[in-house]
């Protein structure tokens, strides 16, 4: 497997390129943005790995570049500033994961083979869940061929979802990816968006419905013919 490593800092590049080389991975350095761009766009890389030493906005905005221009290759962002806002940027510009400096390599190659494990189609422009197509960039959402109008953070909370694959996703998580609800972060801001979207997923008759892990987060379910509700009109809810 190929790795594309950005970073403007010759010393972290070559310690990381050390270390994935060991770990069997093919590895190509660049140092500037332009780089960045030109080689994620011209070669098929299975990673992207972006140093933010040089300027966190600069990494951020080519990571929007990159994703505006349908370049799906799964990226992971390192930043030595972990400041909430930060990271929030970063994973709304569309960074697969993100890790902060110092960390241990072990720590590294772990997140890569995360990220290198997830299913390709996961990564692609275009996210299937069920009878649903997301198309996060572009900013719309079909149900069965139908358009469905969402909020932007409706969108994006329903792409963060979509890309859990099915599996559970913290409420901290959901806190740090998303954008901030009218400059509030409590868990009611997080239940009114979600609430809002299951209300659309059910006026389009999807086939998957938003779960609540009591005590934990949500899920993206897949919602079989006939399934009980709740008294909202919600897909029964799942107890931790």
């Amino acid at each position: 497997m190929r790795m594309l490593v950005s970073e403007a800092d010759a010393r972290p590049a070559t310690s990381m390129r050390r270390t994935l080389r060991a770990a069997g991975y093919g590895v190509d350095i660049v140092t500037t943005i332009s780089q960045l761009l030109a080689e994620a766009r011209s070669v098929k890389y299975d990673l992207v790995i972006i140093g933010r030493s040089r300027s966190g906005e600069d990494a951020v905005n080519a990571v929007r570049t990159l994703r505006t221009s349908r370049c799906s290759v799964p990226i992971l962002m390192i930043s030595t500033d972990g400041k909430l806002e930060e990271r929030i940027g970063a994973l709304d510009a569309g960074v697969d994961d993100y890790i902060t400096a110092p960390f241990d390599h072990s720590e590294l190659l772990a997140r890569v083979r995360a990220l290198l494990r997830r299913p390709r189609a996961l990564g692609s422009a275009v996210l299937r869940a069920g009878n649903l197509e997301i198309d996060a960039v572009a900013g719309e959402v079909r149900c069965s061929g139908k358009p469905l109008s969402l909020r932007a953070g409706e969108l994006q909370l329903l792409t963060l979802l979509a890309r859990s694959n099915g599996t559970v996703v913290a409420k901290s998580s959901i806190k740090a990816a998303l954008p901030d609800f009218h400059g509030h972060r409590s868990g009611n801001a997080i239940e009114a968006r979600v609430s809002r979207l299951r209300k659309a997923l059910k006026r389009v008759r999807a086939d998957v419905a938003i779960e609540t892990v009591r005590g934990f987060g949500y899920l993206l379910g897949h919602t079989p013919p006939g399934s009980p509700t709740d008294h909202h009109g919600n897909r029964f809810l799942r107890e931790s």
